[in-house]
């Protein structure tokens, strides 16, 4: 996949998180920062060097694969003192480095075996293990984790954490998963199509997301999305008209939690009328009795999740047209039943608002397509 316009700075101990679907281009951004692949345009500079045209041993990067990518005739001892060997370091040196990286990653007892007696978290950490004892300027992971089951992934993670909080060495790292994104992450780069779509701290990503596609890839379970009418009430109000008029709210405008209007000297009078996309969160969606009630929708399918309940919602649908599912969690005690009506109540200061013509998130919402003719 092909990147483009692609403008990332990864600071001194900073671990920053390529994360994006399948093609995106993620693994291909970090392949030219390992110097595997050549760019047709721009440059990548490592700790100020221009080193676009370098070749990878040159750069002084090190890289961990998915595969591992161990050498299965060596031990874990001379897997690890390779790259050592390659720059002729010293053996004492060689040896005092192995030790002292195999005791941190808490593999001495392995030092002796070979990949095959290992398990699948055993060998990653040898991984992990023999870019470390190089000591390289920058580290370059891609999806480290991706072949482990579940469980000793979440345990590789925090390993991987512990490791570079005590390194504090510049590490890029490439996952699909956002759940490891947002744990291990000092900032997110989040990619799609060959772009950088918004690079933040993991938890504004979540709770500000810059485009449509970045609000619904990162969060599980996926932020729900309507289409919605707005109409200026007065200088504060907003009137919002949705899923074909199940859903009416009166938003005020101005905070900073919710809609809010910029400043505009000098420009052209906003429209009174426009249409956007909404999204909410399934966490910020309630269900509520009357009066507290938005919208009343039929229960669809109900998920239990442990100490959660993943409850799917249809509503609107008027006339023929094609009912909308919102998506929300609940508690267990919640009584929910499939094919009973239930009243949900929005939280209206977590509603995010995007363009539907752009997706791009909208700080104000009555920046959205405009509606001359909307009744």
């Amino acid at each position: 996949m092909a990147v483009s316009g692609v403008d990332l700075d990864v600071g001194a101990g900073e671990l920053v998180i390529l994360l994006g679907p399948s093609g995106c281009g993620k693994s291909t951004l970090l392949r030219i920062v390992a110097g595997v692949e050549i760019p047709t345009a721009g440059r990548v500079l490592i700790d100020g060097r221009d080193v676009t045209d370098l070749p990878p041993q040159k750069r002084d990067v090190a890289m961990v694969f998915q595969n591992y990518a161990l050498y299965p005739h060596m031990t874990v001892r001379e897997n690890l003192a390779f790259g050592l060997r390659m720059r002729r370091v010293q053996r004492a040196a060689v040896d005092t480095r192995v030790g002292q990286v195999a005791e941190n990653l808490g593999i001495m007892e392995l030092l002796e075996r070979k990949p095959a007696q290992l398990s699948g978290g055993q060998r990653q950490r040898v991984a992990l293990g023999r870019a470390i004892a190089r000591n390289p300027k920058l580290f370059l992971l891609d999806e480290p984790l991706s072949n482990l089951d579940v469980q000793l992934r979440v345990t590789t993670r925090l390993e991987l954490a512990r490791l570079h909080r005590s390194l504090r060495v510049p590490m890029l790292y490439v996952t699909h998963d956002q759940e490891e994104a947002i744990t291990l992450g000092d900032r997110v780069a989040v990619m799609n199509n060959g772009r950088l779509l918004q690079v933040d701290t993991p938890m504004k990503i979540y709770a500000q997301p810059a485009t449509r596609f970045v609000g619904g890839f990162v969060g599980s379970p996926r932020m729900n999305f309507f289409t919605a009418d707005l109409r200026a009430a007065g200088d504060d109000n907003i009137e919002m008209t949705a899923l074909d008029g199940a859903l009416r709210l009166q938003l005020a405008r101005g905070g900073d939690a919710g809609p809010h209007r910029p400043a505009r000297p000098n420009r052209e009078p906003e429209a009174s009328r426009c249409r956007v996309t909404v999204g909410i969160r399934p966490e910020d969606i309630a269900i509520g009795k009357a009066p507290d009630v938005d919208l009343v929708g039929r229960v669809e399918m109900v998920e239990p999740l442990g100490r959660e309940v993943l409850v799917h919602v249809v509503a609107g649908g008027a006339e023929g047209a094609r009912a909308t599912e919102l998506r929300l969690l609940t508690l267990p005690e919640t009584s929910v039943q499939v094919g009973s009506d239930v009243g949900l109540s929005l939280e209206r200061e977590r509603l995010h608002f995007f363009d539907p013509v752009s997706e791009k998130r909208l700080i104000d919402p009555m920046a959205g397509q405009r509606l001359a003719g909307l009744a």
